[in-house]
């Protein structure tokens, strides 16, 4: 069984790596508690991933208000 494509192969010069703008700085917080001032809104916002506080807490009414959902005979 034959291929219809061909080797390939580079041209040209190796990618030059390019300095970071000056004005973009990253910063890593591994703390599971921390909290941090969205750009978008300017408003404090919990850095946890996953279930924040507000959807933990709707999550609780829901479940007060509703049961488990498991049917009892």
């Amino acid at each position: 069984m034959q291929s219809c494509s061909k080797v390939g192969s580079v041209q040209g010069n190796a990618p030059t790596e390019l300095p970071l703008p000056e004005r973009i700085q990253v910063v890593i917080n591994h703390r599971d508690g921390a909290r941090y001032r969205s750009l978008l809104d300017d408003h404090w916002r919990g850095a946890e991933l996953g279930i924040t506080t507000r959807i933990r807490h709707k999550l609780e009414r829901q479940l007060e208000k509703c049961g488990s959902g498991v049917e009892r005979s």
